[in-house]
């Protein structure tokens, strides 16, 4: 008797939709089909201009309606505030979390799943992803940086640095930073009081990042098998042995000399652009969001380079900085402490404000998405003989293999998987097809 189960993990979670299960005690052929959207974050530089625009109006969109996850906001408004709540420890454990911490990518995954959220909500598109900005790609800097998406720079109008290009920009006046405490701008206030509400850049304006990232500093970054070591703060040294340091890009420098802070990977393009992206309130420039897609892919990138089990079970923050006064010239978003920070965490702690544990961040197709280079199809023709065997592919699998002897195979694929004419299997087998885009 040969047992063939086709099943669909639905939202790639642990209940199973069993679309067909059937015993049979001959020999079988025949040709099935079934798939579910895995879904794709996509290069930016893969947009065409349709899409671009589509992506613009979606995030301006959303200073238009209430957040999903606070209505007493807008849907964009939503996450400045909650950046800066965690940077400046207004929500309790948030600042042991979000930067300058172990937890610093993970954190962040969940913070830009829930800008993608609302992406799909202002697009009335429930596949839509958000996309990455390669960063170290220079060919696509005059894209970003463009009239018809990101806008360009504010340098060239003295002592305000406004940003007037482009849909976000003063010009267009369709997009108002609301949220902003001013005494967290490291840039100079607009000479124009009222011109507060529009987003400041200045690029290269700090001298220790002139330029954005290379791809020989994502390179030597992905190179470091070891995430992160203790002290698990701004203050591992060597940088170069810790990957979560060397990419959240800081350098193990004395507090007492705020000036001195890091000047590469994540951080370096932060300082790069300027005005409100050096803020607490970050997020402020939409810029942020395609910045930390690619942070979120290159964290992708590693884990599946190095394995999940890389990440630590438990780390002890054993740096006493109480006695360390923040000033505004810390630039306190790369990672200045606000208190005593002498606590121990663990894998499965919750994230606040999130409610979600570090672990569960660590696959993203366990979240429902992964990244355009993470994709992988194969079709299976050769001979199965007996044993257990599984076949994983993130993308689709076809299968027109014959299973010669008794064997359990399961076809596992995160998109689609195709039984094709000559597919067959010797009765007391098993076969399962499952649609599951993580290992």
């Amino acid at each position: 008797m040969a047992q063939i189960v086709l099943c669909k993990q639905k939202n790639i979670k642990t209940m199973k939709t069993f679309l067909r299960l059937f015993t049979i005690s001959f020999l079988f052929i025949f040709n099935y089909s079934f798939s579910q959207n895995l879904l794709v974050r996509r290069n930016l530089n893969t947009f065409s201009d349709a899409e671009i625009s589509e992506f613009v109006e979606a995030i301006i969109a959303m200073k238009t309606r209430p957040s999903y996850f606070d209505p007493t906001t807008n849907a964009y408004d939503y996450f400045p505030k909650l950046h800066w709540n965690a940077i400046n420890n207004m929500c309790d454990g948030c600042y042991h979390i979000a930067h300058a911490r172990t937890g610093f990518l993970n954190w962040h995954r969940e913070f830009i799943r829930r800008f993608e959220v609302e992406l799909k909500i202002s697009t009335n598109n429930p596949t839509y992803t958000l996309p990455y900005w390669d960063w170290t790609d220079r060919s696509f800097d005059s894209k970003i940086f463009s009239n018809t998406f990101m806008g360009g720079d504010g340098a060239g109008r003295p002592q305000d640095f406004i940003l007037y290009d482009g849909p976000f920009g003063k010009t267009a006046n369709r997009f108002l930073v609301n949220y902003n405490p001013r005494e967290k701008n490291p840039e100079n206030e607009p000479s124009n009081p009222a011109d507060t509400v529009y987003l400041q850049r200045h690029f290269g304006w700090n001298p220790q990042a002139t330029t954005l990232p290379t791809p020989e500093d994502i390179t030597n970054a992905l190179a470091i098998s070891t995430f992160d070591i203790a002290p698990y703060t701004a203050e591992v040294d060597p940088p170069n042995q810790s990957f979560r340091q060397s990419f959240e890009g800081f350098d193990p420098v004395p507090w007492i000399t705020p000036t001195i802070i890091g000047y590469q990977n994540h951080n370096r393009v932060h300082i790069y652009i300027g005005g409100n992206f050096v803020s607490d309130a970050s997020p402020n420039d939409p810029i942020f969001w395609v910045h930390h897609a690619f942070i979120d892919k290159i964290f992708s990138d590693w884990l599946d380079r190095h394995g999940i089990d890389k990440f630590p079970t438990t780390w002890t923050d054993n740096t006493d900085y109480s006695t360390m006064a923040k000033s505004h010239s810390n630039h306190s978003h790369h990672g200045i402490p606000s208190a005593t920070s002498l606590i121990t965490l663990h894998d499965t702690d919750l994230m606040e404000p999130f409610g979600v544990s570090f672990r569960s961040m660590l696959k993203s197709c366990e979240l429902g998405y992964i990244y355009d280079n993470q994709i992988t199809n194969s079709t299976i023709t050769t001979s199965i003989s007996s044993g257990t065997h599984q076949f994983f592919e993130t993308g689709s699998i076809i299968g027109i293999s014959q299973v010669i002897n008794p064997a359990n195979v399961t076809f596992k694929a995160g998109k689609s998987i195709l039984l094709s004419h000559g597919f067959s299997a010797n009765s007391g087998s098993v076969f399962m097809a499952q649609i599951n885009g993580c290992k």
